[in-house]
């Protein structure tokens, strides 16, 4: 296998959009990363496939690319072998000296596009899971891209990275790529959705939260992560609630993915770990987001609710406990004494909203690769609460159906030992005429159910307004 790298410019920020646009087709990865960070990722026509489904409680494994037959494990612990395996085949087929044809920054080098479903982490704790799948969706779903694009946002540059086994053929891609690039696509005035409501009403909501907070008086948890799910009809096109939500609130790691049945927009600021080669070191990061308040177009009012959220002792408590449990989940991987909190509630601002953040890293010990990463960290504490196997537990039999991809992770794991995937808060899913997505928080002994519920609601504010600004 070759690799064959070419270096362009771009102009304004839409042309990223634009040209994710004119080459976007089934089974196709597109990683935006325009706030906050530096490079966005695109990926096309796969060499190879991995995908995860249940069946009843077997976990099919089916894997395109490879002479392989479908394979069937028993829980979502042993399919990291094969996703190993999977990697390392297509790893192996390709040089260091190819490597090195690509900018020594990118950080993907090729490797596996795609996402890891919440249920699929629930699953790394041997919990039997209750609630209802009625949308089917995949558990975990990879490409492994024949045609990397690599943005860099600060140089205005992007690579074209193509993998090929013949040179007629790596030419054809160049020339198919760069005339589809230079296409125009005219953008849409509006997006159709219909019958768009919540699972839960005011009252089964605060209701709800009452069994959340009889759980947290009776010492389950500390802390529970309770969401309701939104659904309507949507015959329109998804790309269009992507480009929508990057204006209307871009984020750091916002993902478009598309598979054959299936389409995912997830416009979240969250990241889950990203692992960096550093000095012969692999430095592993978290980033958890607990605490949010509104944002107001009146400059006295957001002032007051940022400062609202600075003086919140209840949103401070929840950010130190989960800073505590992912400090402990980085610290089964990383190297003795490595694990510090480098940043402690740093303030984010959105369009819609204010966060406060904190930053965890650690030096990844030698012998660990990305299945014990995942392992390890799988699916984020911000958005399950602490301890994070009882607490899910508790979140399996009060919410109503599956997660899904929301509080799953999207990203890359590239073949140079780079990762980075996020936390698909802010995400829905498109599926069959339908798009789903759920909004929750964090609830404590002394949440205000009434007051939680809003905080849902300003959460989901901007994917609203990217469907035709419709309101509950």
């Amino acid at each position: 296998m070759k690799i064959e790298v070419k270096k362009f410019d771009f102009g304004e920020e839409s042309d990223v959009l634009r040209i994710y646009e004119n080459l976007r087709e089934k089974n196709s990865v597109f990683l935006y990363n325009v706030a906050k960070g530096r490079y966005s990722i695109i990926g096309i026509k796969p060499l190879a496939k991995f995908e995860v489904v249940k069946d009843d409680e077997i976990f099919k494994i089916s894997i395109e690319g490879q002479n392989e037959d479908e394979v069937e494990v028993k829980n979502s612990s042993e399919v990291f072998p094969c996703l190993e395996n999977f990697y390392q085949n297509f790893k192996n087929k390709f040089t260091d000296k190819e490597w090195r044809k690509l900018e020594r920054d990118i950080p993907f080098k090729g490797g596996l596009l795609g996402f890891l479903s919440y249920e699929f982490g629930v699953g790394l704790e041997n919990i039997q899971i209750t609630t209802e799948d009625d949308v089917l969706y995949p558990l975990v779903w990879f490409i492994i891209p024949s045609i990397s694009i690599v943005f860099d946002h600060q140089q205005k540059k992007y690579w074209i990275a193509v993998f090929y086994e013949s040179e007629k053929r790596m030419l054809n891609l160049f020339k198919q790529i760069q005339n589809n690039i230079k296409l125009s696509k005219k953008e849409k005035s509006f997006v159709k959705v219909e019958n768009l409501k919540s699972n839960l009403s005011l009252e089964q909501y605060v209701e709800k939260i009452e069994q959340v907070k009889e759980y947290l008086t009776m010492g389950h948890s500390y802390q529970i992560n309770f969401s309701q799910r939104f659904s309507a009809d949507f015959e329109d096109d998804s790309y269009e609630v992507f480009k929508r939500l990057s204006k209307i609130n871009p984020s750091p790691y916002q993902a478009f993915i598309e598979g054959e049945d299936f389409e995912i927009v997830s416009n979240s600021p969250e990241r889950l770990v990203r692992v960096r080669g550093q000095d012969k070191e692999w430095i592993i990061e978290s980033r958890p987001i607990k605490g949010t308040m509104p944002r107001y177009a009146d400059t006295v009012k957001d002032n007051l609710s940022k400062q609202e959220l600075l003086d919140s002792k209840k949103d401070e408590a929840e950010l130190v406990m989960i800073v505590d449990l992912v400090r402990n989940d980085l610290g089964k991987i990383c190297e003795i004494g490595s694990v510090i909190v480098n940043e402690h509630r740093v303030l984010e601002k959105y369009s819609n909203v204010w966060h406060t953040v904190s930053n965890i890293r650690g030096i990844l010990e030698k012998d660990k690769n990305f299945c014990d990463v995942i392992k390890a960290l799988f699916p984020g504490g911000s958005i399950t609460g602490c301890p994070k196997k009882r607490t899910m537990e508790i979140i399996d039999e009060l919410e109503d159906f599956y997660r899904g991809v929301y509080t799953g992770s999207a990203g890359y794991i590239s073949f140079d030992g780079n990762l980075d995937l996020n936390i698909m808060i802010r995400t829905m899913f498109f599926k069959n005429g339908k798009l789903y997505y759920h909004s929750g928080g964090g609830i404590v002994i002394d949440s205000d159910p009434e007051k939680e519920y809003e905080e849902t609601i300003a959460k989901a504010r901007s994917i609203k307004e990217a469907v035709l600004k419709h309101s509950f």
